[in-house]
């Protein structure tokens, strides 16, 4: 899947997920995320944006987890 991305959130960083569920973290408490019809989400506390690629697996209940460590 080829995510559609708006124009206006394209300078966000992107980061490929292989799930469409997805844990942030990243200097922030945890939070959950699950990629919208468009293939992307946007973590509201760091603007990171997480991406549908070809290889994310939408069946797989697994949970993508993102840190900046």
């Amino acid at each position: 899947m080829k995510p559609n991305i708006p124009e206006k959130y394209q300078h966000l960083e992107q980061i490929g997920v292989t799930y469409k569920r997805i844990a942030c973290q990243a200097d922030h408490p945890r939070v959950y995320y699950n990629l919208n019809n468009d293939g992307y989400v946007i973590c509201l506390y760091c603007n990171k944006m997480f991406i549908a690629t070809e290889s994310t697996d939408f069946k797989n209940e697994g949970v993508y987890v993102h840190t900046d460590e």
